[in-house]
């Protein structure tokens, strides 16, 4: 299955708390976006760089739970972006998130907060249903390609293997919502973790959610930190990498 939607998993609180949070983030990172660059609107490139809010999402378990079923308890962030269709935003084509799909074996999965709702007019996702070597044929896709609608406060999980498009926003309303891009444990993320996330206070994040970074598996940077006691050992690692970064 390409994709799967659950709604009322994010509560009407939580899902204003983290659109304001997404509206500013989005303003911040315009500045780094080069004019007329289309295939990044409405897409901030690393979402944690403006506050720790929605790593809270990553403790989740009505987000996590069904990420862990499929890629086990360890699956790592690859990055945390956003998914957003201002009015008027044109099209997006169809696509691959991850363009290396062994055949059988799901390698990432999205999980994407639903910020806003998607209806048949505010530019929902389109999903082909079945996992195919090789890109449906448009005339196949137009035919099963099916739509993502949900409400505010859904989450929808998405086979990073599934093709899947993006439709205009035909509305007059923004449509936002937070990707969580994570892969198995041996993926490589899109960022080094600690250097990214060195601005946060790591002494305030749970461990369940340092797991998920890649911060509680990260290999030893010296020979002083390779051969220290195992008692405490990862933590003085981690202390390390944050300071190096």
């Amino acid at each position: 299955v390409g994709a799967a939607c659950r709604p009322g998993v994010i509560g009407a609180p939580q899902v204003e708390e983290l659109r304001d949070f997404v509206d500013h983030a989005l303003r911040a990172d315009a500045a780094w976006h080069a004019p007329g660059d289309d295939e990044n609107a409405g897409r901030v490139t690393f979402l944690p760089r403006y506050g720790a809010l929605p790593l809270g999402l990553l403790a989740d378990e009505g987000v996590m739970g069904p990420v862990s079923e499929i890629l086990g308890p360890d699956s790592q962030l690859y990055t945390m972006t956003t998914l957003v269709q201002a009015p008027g935003a044109p099209p997006r084509p169809v696509h691959l998130d991850m363009t290396y799909q062994p055949p059988g074996f799901v390698l990432g999965v999205g999980a994407i907060v639903l910020l806003d709702d998607y209806t048949e007019t505010s530019g929902p996702m389109r999903v082909y249903p079945e996992i195919p070597d090789d890109e449906p044929d448009p005339e196949a896709f137009e035919a099963r390609a099916q739509r993502l609608i949900a409400p505010a406060g859904s989450v929808c999980w998405l086979n990073a293997g599934a093709w899947h498009d993006v439709q205009a926003n035909r509305g007059d309303s923004w449509r936002r919502s937070i990707l969580l891009a994570l892969g198995r444990p041996w993926v490589r993320q899109r960022f080094d973790m600690p250097r990214m996330l060195s601005h946060l206070p790591m002494d305030e994040i749970p461990d369940q959610i340092k797991a998920h970074l890649g911060l509680l598996s990260l290999p030893p940077g010296s020979y002083e930190e390779y051969y220290l006691p195992a008692e405490g050992r990862r933590e003085a690692i981690l202390r390390g990498a944050l300071d190096r970064a």
